[in-house]
C-alpha cells in the first residue's frame, strides 16, 4: 500500500482502519465508511467498489476519496490490491503444533490450552482476581457491544484486543471522551 509520497504505509490495512475509527473526532460519512469496512472486513476481497459504497449509501466517488485521502492509497485499485493481499486470521496467533492438535482432537487440544492458560493466569494474578476471570469472559461473550478505552500503552493492548474480538465476530469500539479524561479500562454496554 503506497501513500501519495510513494512511501509504504506501516501496519496492516485492518489496523489502519481501526486507528481511523478509534481516533476520528467527527462521526461523518468517512467514519461511517471506515466502520462499515471493519464490520465487513472478511467480505471485502469479494466486493466491488459499488458494493462497498452501497453498504453505507455513499457514492463510489466518496468511497474512492476515502481510500485516497484517509487511508493513503493512490486509487481504489490500490486499496483493493491491499484488501486482496490482506490476511487477518485468528490461527496466525497459534503454533503449528497446536493447530495440528486442534485438527486431530479439538477437545483435548482446547483442554490442554485451557489448562496452560489457567497456569499462566494463576501465576500472574492473585486468587481473588483469578476468580473474577470467568465472570469477565462471560460478560465479554454475552455483551452485544464491547467498548474499550485506554491511554498510551493500554491503547496498543486495546487495539490488539479489538482486533481479536472482531475476529470472533464482536465489534469493539473506543470511548474517546474517557480516553481523554485519563480513565482506563474495559466497559461492556447493552446497545
Amino acid at each position: 500500500m503506497a501513500a501519495s509520497s510513494g512511501t509504504k504505509a506501516m501496519g496492516s490495512l485492518f489496523d489502519l482502519m481501526l486507528d481511523f475509527v478509534n481516533t476520528s473526532r467527527t462521526h461523518d460519512s468517512n467514519y461511517d465508511i471506515a466502520q462499515t469496512l471493519i464490520e465487513h472486513y472478511n467480505e471485502l476481497p469479494q466486493m466491488s467498489l459499488r458494493r462497498m459504497a452501497d453498504l453505507r449509501f455513499v457514492s463510489q466517488a466518496s468511497f474512492s476519496r476515502f481510500c485516497r485521502f484517509f487511508l493513503g492509497f493512490d486509487s481504489f485499485g490500490e486499496f483493493k490490491e491491499a484488501v486482496d493481499g490482506a490476511s487477518y486470521r485468528l490461527a496466525d496467533d497459534y503454533t503449528r503444533d497446536f493447530r495440528a492438535e486442534l485438527a486431530g482432537d479439538p477437545t483435548a487440544a482446547l483442554g490442554t490450552y485451557r489448562s496452560e492458560l489457567a497456569k499462566v493466569l494463576n501465576s500472574a494474578l492473585d486468587r481473588e482476581a483469578t476468580d473474577l476471570v470467568p465472570n469477565v469472559l462471560n460478560a465479554l461473550e454475552q455483551a452485544p457491544r464491547v467498548v474499550f478505552f485506554s491511554r498510551h500503552f493500554l491503547w496498543h493492548i486495546g487495539s490488539y484486543f479489538q482486533g481479536k474480538m472482531l475476529q470472533l465476530g464482536t465489534l469493539c469500539g473506543t470511548l474517546p471522551v474517557l480516553r481523554a479524561s485519563g480513565r482506563g479500562g474495559a466497559h461492556t454496554t447493552g446497545g
